[in-house]
């Protein structure tokens, strides 16, 4: 198996003697993803819409970020989740009756 360097010890403050216990370093996969249009349509206070993508290799004991592509509205929320081993659902939710507008979400599955 080949060694690899990172900057993660030097990140977190390591010697080069700490480093060396903790190469090899196997490299985290890359869980992105952006789905399609959630919103646009009236939501009344408390309700959600929602919308799924398909994050290969993403599994139910992961967390997500998901972020809008453009600024939903106000009183409007979004949480992200895995739904299944492989998909991501995005809920946009209103605290208060609301119309998000219609946007992407980029979604970030974190191991």
């Amino acid at each position: 198996m080949k060694k690899s360097l990172s900057i993660l010890p030097i990140l977190l403050g390591l010697s080069s003697a700490h480093a060396q216990t903790i190469s090899p370093l196997i490299p985290l996969q890359n869980l992105t993803a952006t789905t399609g249009s959630i919103g646009g349509n009236p939501l009344l206070a408390g309700a959600c819409t929602s919308g799924t993508v398909s994050v290969p290799n993403s599994t139910t004991s992961m967390g997500v970020v998901a972020t809008p592509s453009a600024y939903p509205g106000d009183g409007i929320w979004w949480e992200g989740y895995v739904s299944s081993s492989g998909t991501v659902t995005v809920e946009v939710c209103a605290a208060i009756s609301a119309t998000p507008a219609s946007e992407t979400y980029n979604v970030r599955v974190i191991q």
